[in-house]
């Protein structure tokens, strides 16, 4: 008859919980958790977008119209 080292008892028991789902739960609830932050992440890189392309894109706009209203013949005149 076959002894089992407390390496193998330990291993079955941890393959047992696994496949059980015990061990699975406390990482499921950090991965929600992690979701959450993912999102104030990607929220922050889109604001952060906004904020650098706006003056640039203010800026090509004023100059658009600049252009246009000197095309644009005098009403004085």
């Amino acid at each position: 008859m076959k002894r089992e080292s407390i390496l193998d008892q330990a291993l079955v028991r941890v393959h047992a919980s696994i496949v059980t789902g015990r061990l699975n739960r406390p990482a499921a609830r950090r991965q929600r958790g992690a979701s959450g932050i993912e999102y104030v992440i990607i929220a922050a890189m889109i604001a952060l977008a906004i904020i650098v392309a706006v003056p640039d894109l203010g800026d090509k706009v004023a100059e658009l119209f600049e252009q246009i209203s000197a095309q644009l013949p005098d009403p004085s005149a």
